[in-house]
């Protein structure tokens, strides 16, 4: 059989090659995980490129023949640079994971970006460990570089290639970010507002005290040797739509935590906004709650919404118990 030294096919795409790739003009089905590959010679060892060499198998009516490919950017029509991104990933939300890709160029520089994340969050970084006060690290450069969010949900993040005449190409992959332990995570749908999310261990020392998990102290456990036991809010958003997230990663069984949202400020914006609540025990959405909240009677005239009550262990992992009480900060 005559072979092209390299020849570019789409993964899970038939193509009718013609008598250079297959004598009898039979279709071509190349059957591997959807990626760009280059074919070499059946006799040529692949070399190895994002991901180490796969295998893929071209079948025709007559005999199958298994070839070697490497994985590599699919050729720039201008001339200019060429990128290939890593395979989609995921991690548990907080956890890092490694971003590649393999640029080809004069001078190639590489950039990072996230082009669409849940809910339109900006509570992700290039990072090994999400650290909101590291604004900077909303991008990143280098051909490998770590990417984590505390929120839960798919990110696509892109890698663009510049060479040194400014011609540009791009790639792009998913991170899939899944729950696990406790994760509440509060949004809302205003603009240049101020909700804050609020989590209690049981009814211990009261909301606002220093027992409370809120903007104002965001880590009021230090006291557990444990830190998986520990709450932390990780994110304290307040100029709008949120989200602000607070975590338990390893809670003990029959532990309960109390969840509630206050509308700190509605900063001279007016009409209600309504907040949503969405709460995870380990990896599944156990329950999601929306309300409308008021917020400009001043800070402690403003609404504060008993959301629900957890309960880690039982069948299902953890138990959520509506509540869904609202009344003003100054009668709790």
């Amino acid at each position: 059989m005559k072979m092209p030294r390299s020849m570019a096919l789409i993964a899970g795409v038939t193509l009718s090659c013609g008598s250079t790739l297959r004598p009898d003009g039979n279709p071509v089905t190349v059957l591997t995980p959807p990626q760009t590959v280059v074919v070499v010679e059946p006799t040529v060892t692949a070399v190895q490129a994002v991901q180490p060499p796969s295998t893929v198998v071209v079948q025709g009516v007559r005999a199958p023949q298994t070839l070697q490919v490497a994985v590599g950017a699919p050729p720039n029509p201008d001339g200019g640079p060429r990128i290939v991104c890593s395979r989609p990933t995921s991690a548990l939300a907080g956890m890092p994971v490694q971003l590649q890709a393999e640029a080809q160029g004069d001078g190639v520089r590489v950039r990072w970006e996230v082009r669409s994340a849940p809910g339109n969050n900006r509570a992700y970084r290039f990072a090994q460990r999400f650290d909101a006060n590291d604004t900077d690290a909303v991008v990143a450069a280098g051909a490998s570089v770590p990417f984590t969010s505390v929120i839960v949900g798919e990110y696509e993040v892109v890698a663009t290639a510049r060479d040194a005449e400014g011609r540009t190409a791009e790639c792009s992959t998913t991170v899939a970010m899944t729950g696990h332990g406790l994760r509440v995570e509060l949004s809302w749908d205003s603009n240049g507002t101020d909700v804050d999310l609020h989590a209690l261990r049981g009814t211990e020392g009261g909301w606002f005290s220093s027992s409370d998990c809120y903007y104002a102290n965001r880590t009021p456990d230090t006291g557990y040797p444990d830190e998986g036991r520990r709450r932390w809010l990780d994110t304290d958003d307040v100029d709008g739509y949120g989200p602000e997230n607070i975590r338990v990663d390893t809670p003990e069984g029959n532990e309960d935590f109390n969840i509630g949202v206050h509308f700190y400020s509605a900063h001279s914006q007016s009409g209600p906004t309504r907040a949503t609540v969405v709460v995870y025990c380990g990896e599944r959405q156990m329950a999601r709650f929306e309300r409308n909240l008021v917020g400009n009677r001043g800070t402690e005239g403003n609404d504060f919404w008993r959301v629900a009550a957890v309960r880690f262990g039982g069948a299902h992992g953890c138990e959520v118990r509506p509540i869904q009480q609202v009344v003003q900060r100054n009668r709790l």
